[in-house]
């Protein structure tokens, strides 16, 4: 007998809705009960997307049920920001694509690419992201740009934010953003007034708008500059990411 409380029908069925894989057995909701923390908390269900559609359909299935949404890449959180009581979103099945650009300079890959993996396609160009996290066998991008990860050897100069080029986003309302596009901050104007102004009031340029984005959308894929001389000072060395 199971001592778990079933999940809302009505929950379960607008998840269902928005996406395929919706996991509501006591062992896909007691295996996503906990991360690296000391938190435990068991989510009414455990979903799969496997594409951004899917992403913004469960943002609205969320609102309509009024149950919160928790995004969750590779789980190594020692504060417990990836486990939830709500609907828990998995990200690291489906969003594992690594595409390597401009020979290695840059790198574009989906929110569940384990970092230890970004890495190893770099190697073969002579590059390495400039986030070293310590848990990178194991952690994915999405976690490292919603927390802005850093490392033991990257200090403030090659965190995550300061070696992002662009990001694609989907904002809770199911809007789509590549922040790649010239006329990306018109269209964001144009599509949710009300966000881009708040995104004005809160303070000055793109660091403002990656604070609520990427914390809001962590199945956004961000293209990382790597740095072609390598542990560079001077005005554009906050942008590198380290040769080896």
């Amino acid at each position: 007998m199971s001592l778990l409380s079933p999940a809302d029908t009505g929950l379960i069925d607008h998840l269902r809705a928005a996406a395929d894989e919706v996991g509501t057995r006591a062992s896909d909701r007691l295996a996503a009960a906990h991360d690296a923390s000391h938190y435990l908390l068991t989510p009414q269900a455990v979903v799969k997307p496997r594409n951004r559609e899917e992403v913004a359909a469960l943002f609205s299935a969320s609102w309509q049920s009024r149950v919160p949404m928790t995004f969750r890449s590779g789980g190594t959180s020692l504060s417990g920001q990836s486990v939830s009581d709500g609907v828990l979103v998995d990200m690291r099945r489906h969003f594992r694509d690594i595409d390597v650009l401009d020979d290695g300079a840059r790198v574009r890959c989906g929110p569940g690419a384990v970092v230890r993996a970004v890495n190893a396609r770099l190697l073969r160009h002579g590059r390495k992201l400039g986030p070293d996290p310590a848990s990178e066998i194991a952690c994915t991008i999405g976690g490292v740009v919603a927390n802005n990860s850093s490392g033991m050897a990257c200090g403030i100069e090659a965190n995550t934010y300061r070696t992002l080029d662009s990001l694609v986003l989907v904002l809770p309302s199911g809007t789509v953003l590549d922040t790649s596009a010239a006329d990306a901050d018109e269209q964001l104007r144009r599509r949710e007034p009300v966000f881009h102004a708040g995104l004005l009031a809160r303070g000055t340029g793109p660091r403002c708008a990656l604070d609520r984005a990427s914390s809001a959308v962590d199945h956004s894929p961000p293209d990382m500059l790597l740095d072609p001389t390598g542990n560079q000072r001077g005005p554009d060395s906050a942008r590198r990411i380290h040769r080896r």
